[in-house]
């Protein structure tokens, strides 16, 4: 099968598109027939004018759809469909041509011109309903998206008031010629025709047959307007008149007709209901359709939200440290970031992370993965859990660019990092930072997921809490790849321990004025949750006693050696 070929049920766009501007350019120059039609001086009029310039029109869109039949290849279906619509054309064209040629040889017959007109208008109107019906069908069946078939029904509405305010302009020219034969036929009656100039002259009989009229007010229903407004009058500019009659017809599809008032004639009434009638079905067909265009984007746009979650969750869970984490913590952080929506822009790491998650579950993922690293630093190997786990809701995570130096030789260091992920490679005093250097001590001094550098920092601190010195590196560290890390920083770090110094200080005040009997004194403690605060020092951090015998009165001396043994036994 051809490229150019198109199954039964299947047009080309682009072409569907062309066609569908050639059907809107179409459909709304159609109506413009029944403007040909007015009043001048009291007497029918047909403007011929207007009538050639609609013949030279589909003469020019016929000869448009042959090109492009010509010319685009296409289906045989869309062949037949644009062939249908140029037979329509043809015969517009023909009708419109008799029209003309009537009304030429008319004897100039205003009255028998109307006639024609009024009849070549029906008609027209009845294969001008079956040709929207069927272009209809067409569009709609093949409009995959809902908000096509929304505009397609937002033109048929739009141009449905085009077509009824032509109809009306119309029937308006009718009813005010009948109304004049009617005034005409009462000055008849009254006088007779030899005498009906003078008595016009004198003014009592346009009294007489005018004040019959105007007691059958209500028999100029719906067309009124048109009357009052004085766009019948062939001196009426034409843009005007079409506009005037498109609001028209628009305000009262609007409406559904409810605020027409039509007179008993049966015509009158029947345009009225057509008029209702399709106003409640276009509307009923524009709320179908929005309905169904706001259900299928809300449909699309649940789907689209559902993938990116997914996608979300596919991105966390490759991420490395992600697999250490509990299973009843991995499900929190799964169910935080659906219920929060939280953005993750590009790659999952500790920095982005724990910057979307609440303190709590941020700490509880620190404490996971790093509360057994820490036992591995010197100085920390001494100390429980509880404090551990003060040190870990303290560390602040980082990320660090490949080939970024960490700590380079000779300069303060004010960190310690735990690696989460990633490699990181140290230069002794002896490297030159070359990258036969790297290489070489690479393979001796490699760190990875679950090592640690700056602990030295650890014992500075405790050696020397008040210094305002800084410790200084004697090595580079570099990294290697991304690196993911949790750091703790120096000022946490001296906060901590000026937090047990502040512990033991409070417990020597607190002891002073305990009752006696040491052996009821809660046994040795460290760093606990902060629960209850005493005297502006958590109570629970108070858990502190002497269990070596150390004897530790009220002498300064005995406290100072109380202060130095805790110290040995809590820090070493």
């Amino acid at each position: 099968m051809g490229t150019n070929s198109v199954t039964k049920n299947e047009l080309p766009t682009k072409k569907l598109n062309t066609v569908f501007l050639f059907w809107i350019i179409s459909i709304s120059v159609d109506p413009l027939l029944y403007y040909a039609i007015g009043i001048d001086d009291g007497e029918y009029y047909v403007n011929s004018q207007l009538i050639l310039f609609l013949l030279a029109f589909y003469t020019v869109i016929i000869l448009i759809r042959i090109c492009f039949l010509v010319a685009c290849p296409c289906s045989k279906r869309l062949c037949v469909f644009v062939l249908g619509q140029s037979c329509w054309d043809i015969f517009v064209y023909l009708k419109m041509m008799i029209f003309f040629v009537l009304i030429l040889i008319s004897d100039n017959s205003k009255t028998r011109a109307f006639k024609i007109a009024v009849i070549l208008v029906t008609i027209y109107l009845i294969f001008y309903s079956t040709r929207i019906f069927r272009i209809y069908k067409l569009f709609t069946g093949k409009a995959k998206r809902i908000i096509g078939q929304i505009v397609i029904n937002l033109v048929l509405y739009l141009y449905g008031g085009h077509l009824f305010g032509g109809i009306w302009y119309a029937f308006s020219v009718r009813k005010t010629m009948d109304r004049s034969d009617a005034y005409k036929n009462c000055v008849i009656s009254q006088t007779g025709k030899n005498i009906t100039k003078l008595l016009e002259t004198l003014g009592g009989l346009n009294d007489v047959c005018q004040n019959e009229t105007d007691s059958k007010s209500n028999e100029w229903g719906i067309f009124k307007d048109a009357f009052e407004s004085g766009i019948l009058e062939v001196n009426k500019n034409f843009l005007e008149k079409v506009f005037y009659c498109f609001r028209w017809g628009l305000q009262n599809l609007s409406g559904f007709g409810q605020n027409l008032e039509p007179s008993t004639s049966f015509l009158e009434n029947a345009f009225v209901i057509v008029i209702a009638i399709y106003g409640v079905v276009m509307f009923t067909f524009f709320i179908g359709n929005m309905q169904m265009y706001i259900k299928d984007a809300t449909k699309k746009w649940k789907e689209k939200e559902r993938e990116k979650e997914e996608k979300k969750q596919e991105i966390l869970e490759k991420w490395f440290p992600f697999r250490k984490l509990s299973e009843k913590l991995q499900k929190c952080i799964k169910e935080h970031q659906l219920k929060n929506k939280w953005k993750l822009k590009g790659d999952v790491d500790v920095e982005n992370l724990l910057s979307n998650l609440p303190t709590d579950l941020g700490n509880n993922i620190k404490r996971e993965l790093c509360l057994d690293l820490l036992q591995n630093v010197g100085r920390f190997r001494s100390w429980n859990e509880v404090s551990l786990v003060h040190v870990c809701d303290r560390l602040k995570p980082i990320v660090y660019a490949k080939r970024a130096n960490i700590v380079r030789k000779g300069k303060p260091i004010d960190e310690m990092s735990i690696v989460l992920q990633g490699k990181l490679c140290t230069f002794s005093s002896k490297d030159t930072g070359s990258t036969s250097n790297v290489s070489r001590e690479s393979r001796k001094d490699l760190l990875k997921e679950g090592d640690f550098c700056g602990e030295e920092l650890v014992n500075w601190v405790q050696d020397e809490p008040s210094s305002s010195k800084k410790l200084i590196s004697n090595r580079t560290i570099k990294a290697l790849t991304k690196v993911e890390a949790l750091v703790l920083r120096t000022d946490d770090l001296k906060d901590i321990y000026n937090q047990k110094a502040k512990v033991i200080q409070a417990f020597l005040r607190k002891r002073r004025i305990m009752i006696s009997g040491r052996n009821g004194q809660t046994p040795p403690g460290e760093l606990t949750d902060p629960e209850i605060v005493v005297e502006g020092i958590n109570s629970s951090v108070l858990e502190i006693v002497v269990e070596s015998g150390v004897e530790c009165d009220e002498d300064e001396d005995e406290e100072k050696g109380f202060l130095s043994h805790f110290n040995s036994r809590f820090f070493s």
